[in-house]
C-alpha cells in the first residue's frame, strides 16, 4: 500500500515538471514543423525491401542483442509511417516534391497498391514526384513507380515489367521414382494446392482460375501505367510486351524521362526547378518526425488495436523454422487476441491478415477466440496480399471484411497429404511389419499406402471439414450452404472479384478499416491504432453474457445495448493433420 502511495505521489509531483517542459519546447516544435522545408524544398524517401503495415515491437533484450552485435535492421516500407508522410508532404505549403528512390520490394500486389496510393495523393496534391529506379524495376516497382510525375531510371538498369506469370513445378514422377508417393483427400475441384506433388501437369480448374487471376492483373499493370505516364492504354500494353530493355533503350522508346545515376539526382531535380543553387533534400523520416507534435496531454480515447495473422498457419511453433520465416502460431495469435479483450483502453480491434492459410484445428482456433471478442468488442479484418482458405477462415470471425482489389482471397476448401514411402523402402530393401487390431491402425503408417478403407475414412473426414468451412462461411457472410459452395470449391479470387460475389464487405485500405472500426464502436476512438502483443499467456475468457453486455452499455453509453512448403509442413507435421492453404504464387 505504502509502495502505491509512494508513486502516486511521485506521479503528482512530476506532472506539473512535464506540462512546464511541454508548454517551453511547443512553439519550437511548432517552428520546427513549418519550416522543416524550406520554400520550394523536396522530401525524399527511399522504398525498398519488405513493406508491412505497421513497425515489428522489439523486445529490450532483442535491441540489446542487436545493439552488441551492430546489426542494422533490414530495410522496409511500412505504411502506417507512409500514410503519415505523404498526408504531411501534400498539406505542406513549403513543399515542392518528392525524390523517390526505389530499390528492390519486397510485397504481394496489394501492398504495392498501397504504397503507390500514397505517392499518387501526394502527385494529387500538385507535388512533384519525381522517381528514380535505382536498380532493375520488375512488375512491382514499375507498378509504384508508375505513380510518379516523371521517372528515370539507371542507364544500364533494366526495366523488366514483363506482366504477371504463375510457374507450375510438378514433382509426381520425381518423388515416384525415389520411392515417395503423397495421397491426398481434397475437396474443392480448383484446390490445387497439393498438385505439385500429385500431378505432372496443370490441371484445367486450376488453369481457368490461374489464368483469370493474370488477365485481372495484367489489366491493373496497364491501366496504372497508362494512367501514370498519361498514355492510351493500349500503348502501355505494346510497352509493357517490349520490355526489357536498359535505361538508354528505354529513353530512346520514351518510357521514361531520362537516365542518371545517384550523383546525378540532385542536378536532375535542379533542372526541373530550373533553380540556380542545387537542390537540397529532407529525409522522409527526418521530416515526418519533425512534423508531428505529440500531445500535451495523453489522450483518454480508447485505442483500436490490431492483431496480426502473418505467415503460414500452424499448431505450433516450427523447430528450427522449418515451415517458414514466419508463422502464425495458433497460442501467440489466441493469446495476442485475448489480449486486446482484456485491455480495457482498446475499444476497437483490426484483425490484419496476411496468410495463404494452413493447419484447419489452429485456423479454428483462432476464428474461435476472433468471434468470442468481435462480441464485445468490434473486430474488423483486413486483408492484405493474400489471405486465402485457411486465412480466410479465421477472418470469418470478424463482423466485416475489407481487403484491396489486388488481394488474393477465396480458396475455400481442404486437404489432407499423407505421404507414403513404401516403394523406397522396397527399393533400399528396408524390411517392417505392423501388429495391429483394428481396422484403421495402420491409417499412418508411412511405409504402407493407404488402403480402401483407410482411402474412405480420411475422404469422410476431409469432406465433413470442407462441410464445415462452408457453414462458417455461410454463418459469416449470410449465406446459404449452396450459395457458398458455388464461389468456393477452392477457388482463388482478387478482392475485386471476391467482392461481387459477396466474400468480403468493402474494398479499400488500412484506412477504410478503421473507419469501419470507429464508425462499429460507440465510443469515439483515438485515430492512431497500437499493436497487441501479448506479454505471457492469456486465461480462456469468461463466457459472454448478452444481458450482462447489455446493461453495461447502457451504463456506460447511455443507449440500449443492443508455407509456403507445403511439403516440409506435410512431412514435418501430423499425418492427420487436415490444411486449408492456397499455395498460388503470381510474379
Amino acid at each position: 500500500m505504502r509502495e502505491a502511495l509512494t508513486v502516486r505521489l511521485l506521479r503528482l509531483l512530476t506532472v506539473p515538471v512535464v506540462v512546464l517542459w511541454a508548454l517551453i519546447i511547443r512553439p519550437l516544435q511548432i517552428r520546427a514543423r513549418k519550416r522543416i522545408l524550406k520554400k520550394g524544398g523536396w522530401a525524399e524517401l527511399h522504398l525498398d525491401g519488405q513493406v508491412m503495415e505497421m513497425r515489428p515491437v522489439e523486445k529490450f533484450a532483442q535491441q540489446l542483442v542487436k545493439r552488441a552485435m551492430q546489426r542494422e535492421d533490414p530495410p522496409r516500407v511500412v505504411l502506417s509511417r507512409l500514410r503519415r508522410f505523404s498526408a504531411e508532404i501534400a498539406s505542406d505549403e513549403f513543399a515542392r516534391g518528392v525524390l523517390v528512390r526505389i530499390d528492390s520490394l519486397s510485397c504481394g500486389l496489394a501492398s504495392a497498391a498501397a504504397v503507390r496510393k500514397e505517392l499518387m495523393n501526394i502527385r494529387d496534391a500538385q507535388k512533384e514526384v519525381v522517381v528514380h529506379l535505382a536498380r532493375n524495376a520488375g512488375n512491382l516497382e514499375m507498378f509504384v513507380a508508375s505513380a510518379g510525375t516523371k521517372i528515370y531510371a539507371t542507364p544500364v538498369g533494366a526495366l523488366a515489367s514483363v506482366g504477371m506469370s504463375s510457374v507450375g513445378l510438378f514433382m509426381a514422377e520425381t518423388l515416384e521414382r525415389i520411392g515417395v508417393r503423397i495421397q491426398v483427400a481434397s475437396r474443392g475441384r480448383f484446390k490445387s494446392a497439393p498438385d505439385r506433388f500429385t500431378r505432372t501437369e496443370r490441371s484445367d480448374a486450376d488453369r481457368e482460375q490461374t489464368r483469370a487471376l493474370i488477365d485481372e492483373v495484367d489489366q491493373e499493370l496497364a491501366v496504372a501505367i497508362a494512367d501514370g505516364r498519361r498514355i492510351p492504354e493500349p500503348d502501355a500494353i505494346a510497352m509493357i510486351d517490349s520490355l526489357p530493355m536498359i535505361g538508354t533503350q528505354a529513353l530512346e522508346k520514351g518510357y521514361i524521362d531520362g537516365v542518371a545515376r545517384d550523383e546525378d539526382l540532385a542536378g536532375v531535380v535542379q533542372t526541373i526547378e530550373d533553380a540556380e543553387e542545387p537542390a537540397r533534400f529532407v529525409g522522409a523520416g527526418s521530416y515526418v518526425d519533425a512534423r508531428t507534435i505529440p500531445p500535451l496531454f495523453p489522450s483518454r480515447k480508447k485505442r483500436i488495436g490490431v492483431v496480426q495473422i502473418h505467415g503460414a498457419i500452424v499448431d505450433k511453433a516450427p523447430p528450427y523454422q522449418q515451415v517458414s520465416d514466419k508463422a502464425a502460431v495458433e497460442k501467440v495469435v489466441v493469446d495476442d487476441v485475448r489480449t486486446a479483450l482484456e485491455d480495457k483502453t482498446i475499444g476497437a480491434v483490426i484483425l490484419h491478415v496476411d496468410s495463404r492459410g494452413g493447419s484447419v484445428t489452429a485456423s479454428d482456433a483462432m476464428y474461435a477466440a476472433i468471434k468470442r471478442l468481435d462480441k464485445e468488442k468490434p473486430v474488423i479484418a483486413y486483408f492484405g496480399d493474400v489471405s486465402a482458405s485457411g486465412g480466410y477462415y479465421v477472418g470469418c470471425g470478424a463482423r466485416a471484411i475489407v481487403c484491396d482489389p489486388l488481394t488474393i482471397t477465396g480458396s475455400i476448401g481442404v486437404f489432407a497429404m499423407i505421404p507414403t514411402l513404401q516403394k523406397l523402402t522396397e527399393k533400399i530393401d528396408l524390411k517392417h511389419d505392423v501388429i495391429e487390431n483394428r481396422k484403421h491402425a495402420s491409417l499412418y503408417n508411412a511405409y504402407r499406402d493407404l488402403s480402401p478403407e483407410s482411402r474412405e475414412a480420411t475422404d469422410a473426414e476431409v469432406e465433413a471439414m470442407y462441410e464445415r468451412f462452408l457453414a462458417i462461411v455461410g454463418e459469416a457472410r449470410d449465406m446459404t450452404r449452396d450459395e457458398v459452395h458455388e464461389v468456393a470449391q477452392g477457388r482463388v479470387w482478387t478482392g475485386r472479384a471476391a467482392r461481387k460475389h459477396r466474400l468480403v464487405d468493402g474494398l479499400g485500405g488500412m484506412e477504410e478499416a478503421l473507419s469501419r472500426a470507429k464508425e462499429a464502436c460507440p465510443e469515439k476512438l483515438d485515430p492512431r491504432p497500437i499493436l497487441v502483443t501479448a506479454k505471457g499467456s492469456r486465461p480462456r475468457p469468461q463466457p459472454f453474457v448478452a444481458a450482462e453486455a447489455a446493461r453495461v452499455l447502457t451504463q456506460w453509453f447511455g443507449g440500449d445495448g443492443v508455407t509456403t512448403d507445403l511439403l516440409t509442413m506435410a512431412l514435418s507435421g501430423s499425418r492427420h493433420t487436415v490444411w486449408a492453404y492456397a499455395p498460388l504464387n503470381l510474379r
